[in-house]
Parts: C-alpha cells; sequence; structure tokens
C-alpha cells in the first residue's frame, strides 16, 4: 500500500503523486495516511491560529480564516502608536494605554505589528505606559521604522534590559531603522558587550541613561558593519565600560545634529575608560556635530584611534572627550 511519509509525499517505489482512492476491483490500493502526517498537519494550523491572537476551540469551524485574514498585511497609510505596558497582555491589539488594550513585552509588540503590517514609509511608535523594567528589542525582520519610547522626564524609571541573546538592550541590523528615547538601557554587568548596537542598521539615541551595577566589557555603543549612531539630548553615564562608544567596520556615530544638541553628562564620580571614552577602527568614524561633555572628571584614554579610524571633533582639541590620559593614533587613526 501506498504510504504517506513524514514529509508530506507518497511514496511509490520512489516515486511522489497524489493520492488515490482505494479500487478492489481494477485490483488498486489506496494511500494510507499515517498518524504522523496528520499530526503535523495539525500543529501546523495550530500554529497559524495561535499567532493571530485566537485561542483553539471546537466550536468554531472558522479560526483558520479569521487568522488567514488577520495575518494579511495591511499598509500602514499614517504613523501609529501601540500601547505596551508590564500588565498588559500580547494577544491585545496595543491600541490604548490600559491592561486590556495594551502589550505586555516590546518583542510582543513588534511581532504583532510586522505580522500585520505593511510600514509603507510610515513609523511605527511601541509607547511604554507604565514606568518598570522591560527586555529590549532587536530590529532585524520588518522594513519599518521603529520607534521605542518612555518618557524623557522620568526616563531613569523606564529601563530596557538586555535582549536574552543579543546582548544588547536595543539593536537594529542590515538597513532597519530604529529610534529610542526617554528610557534608560540596564546592561548586565560582565556579560555583555554593549547596551546598544547598531550593525548595518540606523540607530537615534534621544534622552537617555546608560545605567548598569557594574562594569561590562567593549562599549555602552556600538556601531559596526557601516551601521550608525546619532546620539541626541540629555545623554547621561552612570558607569564606564572598556568605551563609552566604539565604532568599527566603516560605522558612524554622530554627536549631536544640526537641531539637537547631544548634552553627554557624567553622572558617577572617577569613571575608567581604559581604551578610549571613543575609540574608532577598521574605518570607523566618529563625527561632533552638535555636542557638550560635562560632568564628573574620568580616567583612562580620552581616545583611540587606528586602522583609518577617524575622530572629528571640529578643532575641539587634544582634551575634548574626558579621560586622565592622551588620546593614541595608530595605522592611519586620524584626530582632527
Amino acid at each position: 500500500m501506498d504510504r504517506i511519509n513524514g514529509a508530506g509525499t507518497i511514496d511509490i517505489g520512489g516515486g511522489r503523486r497524489g493520492f488515490r482512492d482505494e479500487n478492489l476491483v481494477a485490483g488498486i490500493e489506496g494511500t494510507e495516511v499515517t498518524a504522523l502526517w496528520l499530526n503535523a498537519i495539525q500543529e501546523e494550523l495550530l500554529a497559524v491560529i495561535q499567532d493571530a491572537g485566537l485561542a483553539p476551540s471546537a466550536e468554531d469551524w472558522t479560526l483558520l480564516l479569521q487568522a488567514l485574514r488577520k495575518q494579511s498585511l495591511k499598509p500602514m497609510t499614517a504613523d501609529k502608536t501601540y500601547w505596551v505596558r508590564s500588565d498588559g497582555n500580547d494577544n491585545n491589539d496595543g491600541s490604548a494605554n490600559d491592561p486590556a488594550h495594551a502589550f505586555s513585552t516590546l518583542l510582543g509588540a513588534y511581532n504583532s505589528v510586522r505580522s500585520r503590517t505593511f510600514a509603507n514609509g510610515y513609523k511605527t511608535v511601541l509607547q511604554l505606559g507604565t514606568a518598570g523594567n522591560y527586555v529590549g528589542l532587536r530590529h532585524d525582520g520588518w522594513p519599518g521604522q521603529i520607534e521605542i519610547k518612555g518618557d524623557a522626564a522620568n526616563r531613569a524609571n523606564y529601563r530596557l534590559t538586555p535582549v536574552p541573546g543579543d546582548l544588547s538592550c536595543v539593536s537594529v541590523l542590515d538597513g532597519r531603522q530604529l529610534r529610542v528615547s526617554g528610557v534608560s538601557l540596564v546592561g548586565t554587568p560582565g556579560a555583555d558587550a554593549r547596551c546598544a548596537w547598531a550593525f548595518g542598521g540606523s540607530l537615534e539615541l534621544a534622552d537617555i541613561d546608560f545605567r548598569s551595577s557594574g562594569v561590562g566589557t567593549l562599549a555602552s555603543v556600538l556601531a559596526e558593519a557601516s551601521g550608525n549612531v546619532t546620539l541626541l539630548g540629555a545623554i547621561d553615564v552612570y558607569f564606564a565600560r572598556a568605551s563609552f562608544a566604539l565604532c568599527i567596520g566603516g560605522a558612524s556615530v554622530y554627536l549631536g545634529n544640526s537641531l539637537v544638541t547631544a548634552l553627554i553628562n557624567l553622572q558617577s564620580d572617577g569613571l575608567a575608560f581604559d581604551e578610549g571614552f571613543i575609540r574608532v577602527s577598521e574605518g570607523g568614524r566618529v563625527m561632533r556635530r552638535n555636542v557638550t561633555i560635562s560632568g564628573f572628571s574620568a580616567t583612562g584614554k580620552r581616545y583611540a584611534a587606528d586602522l583609518g579610524g577617524i575622530i572629528n571633533v571640529s578643532g575641539g582639541g587634544e582634551n575634548f572627550f574626558p579621560g586622565s590620559l592622551n588620546g593614541t593614533l595608530a595605522t592611519g587613526g586620524q584626530y582632527s
């Protein structure tokens, strides 16, 4: 007898063809359908229904149709805000700032938006509705522009923690655009390599606290693989890594822009940036646009540039960045 295999095809002497009925008169055996294949189909249909936020029910025979309709991508016609709060639910629609409507996680909101909408050139705002700790977000799978928004005046109370497996509180990859404002980025001491990471994508950080309970590795801000990071508004630094900003692989970090000043303020005394407060390598660039730096003093090198990395402070001088040691240049690194 022909048998449906685990891959959902019929094995007939090594060939493949469709189902067939049993015909005893003609001596034709019918197709035997295995439980494995039927279970696989059932699990796949269940996954579609649950991903659409629907609850399986033996009383409703239209769930698959409802799920497919919900999954159809709809073009956005304007910027859209979705609410996220810790007492919400990821099966909600994010339409209001209350437990009955808000999502509970940034990832839940992100997955819902990208599975149902086409950005069409508009921005999606994920607005944190209540103070608290939230796992951050990796923006890598949807071409729309995303903004994560807390409260600039109370950003110490809106805390983003690292994404499991990503080691960053926020990250943007492969040509995507992400803006983060009014939050604290809270790294895990020793384990994580960055609070904010742009790998080939564009990341804008506005009114941000960089916080941690101890010293980690690499840098608070990491830009690489031709990605870029722009710092705007109040940038308060409460802890030190090997560097505050590390820029490599043709990436760029911009300190302010033509319209908004970056106000970098060291909020703790004796912060140690051993590899340079600013470090560039492999063609990376850090560019002064519109920035002031104030607060406590720091120890370590002010900057380090090598392998064609460029730091441009527009004539700000050797002591422009905080630190207790002179900056260093090597193998084509530039500082001006």
